[in-house]
């Protein structure tokens, strides 16, 4: 039972770092000027709740409910980009919303995370003993305070989303974002 809980715990810091790439990158697109739209700062909130799950399982401890709470936000995610990919799914290479990371949108790689989190969300459920059972300790090297990367990851993973939150209110404000955003609210568009 003890490596099985170990093994999902370490997939689970895993994961953790492989929902940052998306959004350190879509950070990195946004520093050149490319603004996000509405779409896709709601894809990002999608990613956040992953997150928010995936922090909650290493520090709480592995549960159905935490997995649940990412599943819901990948679901959520995966259904706005769905949207945002489907919008731009006619129009001529090259067109779309934002710039081409590889050839795709950030919003197609938005709905790729998405899908990849859910499906290795459900082979990680399949761990044996991959949860643990309730009331029982965490197995050694699978808990918060024996696991350095684990902390280091949730930190920067927080960071991280506490950035583009700010960053998303300064180019929106407290009403509506424009559709085409030209500039930051905060600075007078």
């Amino acid at each position: 039972m003890a490596a099985g809980q170990r093994w999902a715990y370490n997939l689970n810091v895993l994961a953790l770092v492989c929902m940052l790439a998306p959004l350190v990158g879509a950070l990195a697109v946004q520093a050149t000027g490319d603004l996000p739209c509405p779409l896709c700062l709601l894809e990002r909130a999608g990613m956040f709740a992953v997150i928010i799950g995936l922090v909650m399982n290493l520090r709480l401890g592995l549960r159905p409910a935490h997995y649940g709470f990412s599943m819901a936000g990948a679901l959520v995610g995966m259904a706005i980009a769905s949207r945002q990919v489907l919008l731009h799914i006619n129009d001529p290479p090259g067109g779309g919303y934002g710039g081409e990371v590889l050839g795709l949108h950030l919003y197609t790689w938005a709905l790729v995370v998405f899908v990849c989190f859910l499906a290795g969300t459900a082979v990680l459920l399949m761990i044996p003993g991959g949860l643990g059972r309730a009331g029982e300790a965490p197995a050694e090297g699978a808990s918060w305070h024996a696991h350095r990367p684990a902390r280091v990851a949730s930190y920067a993973a927080l960071a991280v989303c506490a950035v583009n939150a700010l960053l998303a209110f300064a180019e929106c404000g407290p009403g509506q974002c424009p559709d085409d955003p030209a500039g930051y609210w905060i600075f007078g568009r």
